[in-house]
């Protein structure tokens, strides 16, 4: 896999397996556990038919879920490269997919808002809801989730207290939900900022240039990919923000990665590369 020429787009891991979307061919593909470059999905090479950006893999079901960038569409995708329609949600734009820790459902990143997919219902139509944002792109923040503007949300995580965290792209600012009680606020960063700053501080204090990918490890350390800065900017549990990693060479800082083992994966523009194994006890 070392020697291959990719185009990644986002990325998921899961068994020991470590899947992408392929924006070259618009396809899945997929590093083995022996390190080989398989391909899960065969793309046709025109968005098309699928045009791959946000995958989640499902351990229990053998498939990925993907979002259709160009259109409002989540699909399921088996192991033998069949390609179901999950979602049809209410917005095009989709950016990234997570899994919860039971399997059962889906939190899909969209222009406007964040989307729970419950996987026990088969039905694309009726199987969704809104819990973050209205729909409509913009920054508002009133305290309930479901009321507050976002603009762009994309890397999302789970700490370990069940809230997601989210980057709030375009805003420049890092969010965080309690999902049970619908409530959401601003953990890092100033609205609109768009540079970088404010490392050895308070992450609230802190601001981002295009935060993009968002991991967190067993310590509830938060791990952020910051695009346009080509870093990766970590908070700690104190709420203290430093740079952790920069990217010398290969692109923008897109999205990252942890696997089940630790390993932290940075994609970029034309490459993965392992950069560190973090704690996750």
């Amino acid at each position: 896999a070392s020697s291959a020429i990719i185009s990644t787009g986002s990325a998921a891991h899961a068994s020991n397996t470590f899947f992408f979307t392929d924006k070259e061919e618009y396809g899945i593909r997929y590093v083995d556990v022996n390190g080989n470059l398989q391909t899960w999905y065969q793309g046709d090479g025109t968005w098309q038919s699928l045009n791959p950006v946000g995958i989640a893999y499902d351990v229990s079901e053998d498939a990925v879920y993907v979002g259709d960038y160009s259109k409002s569409d989540i699909f399921k995708i088996d192991n033998t490269g069949s390609k179901t329609l999950l979602s049809d949600l209410p917005e095009p734009y989709v950016f990234r997919i997570l899994l919860n820790s039971s399997d059962s459902k889906l939190y899909v990143s969209a222009r406007g808002g964040i989307y729970e997919i419950d996987l026990t219902n088969n039905n694309p139509s009726t199987n969704y809801r809104l819990v973050v944002g209205t729909g409509r792109s913009g920054y508002s923040d009133t305290g309930l989730a479901t009321t507050s503007q976002v603009f762009f949300p994309h890397g999302m995580a789970f700490d370990s207290s069940g809230r997601l965290v989210f980057t709030d792209r375009y805003n420049d600012i890092i969010r965080r939900v309690n999902l049970s009680e619908g409530t959401i606020e601003t953990i890092a960063g100033k609205i609109g900022q768009g540079v970088e700053s404010g490392d050895g501080g308070l992450a609230v204090n802190a601001t981002f240039a295009d935060p993009s990918g968002l991991v967190i490890n067993g310590n509830d350390e938060i791990f952020i990919s910051e695009r346009s800065s080509k870093r990766i900017r970590k908070i700690d549990v104190n709420g203290n923000i430093d740079t952790f990693f920069r990217v010398s060479s290969g692109g923008f800082a897109d999205d990252i990665v942890i696997s089940d083992t630790g390993e932290l994966y940075l994609l970029t523009s034309n490459l993965v590369a392992q950069v560190a194994t973090l704690s996750i006890l």
